[in-house]
């Protein structure tokens, strides 16, 4: 599997989500992700916003350039 970069475009393998790592950890050993969507929303005020996801190895695949 291609190591995966923080601010890589990726798309989240269960749901077809297209995002961007924003931040890699390591939790008891595996690499988890935080994906903030690349598809805008909008909160019950009107506000922006996009929305985040964790994925572990194996849930994200990196995006072609």
């Amino acid at each position: 599997m291609k190591k995966i970069d923080e601010f890589e475009k990726v798309r989240i393998i269960n749901n077809g989500i297209i995002g961007t790592v924003v931040d890699i950890s390591k939790i008891n050993g595996d690499n988890v992700y935080l994906i903030e969507s690349n598809t805008k929303t909008y909160d019950i005020d009107g506000n922006i916003e996009y929305k985040i996801y964790d994925c572990k190895d194996g849930e994200i695949e990196p995006i072609n350039k």
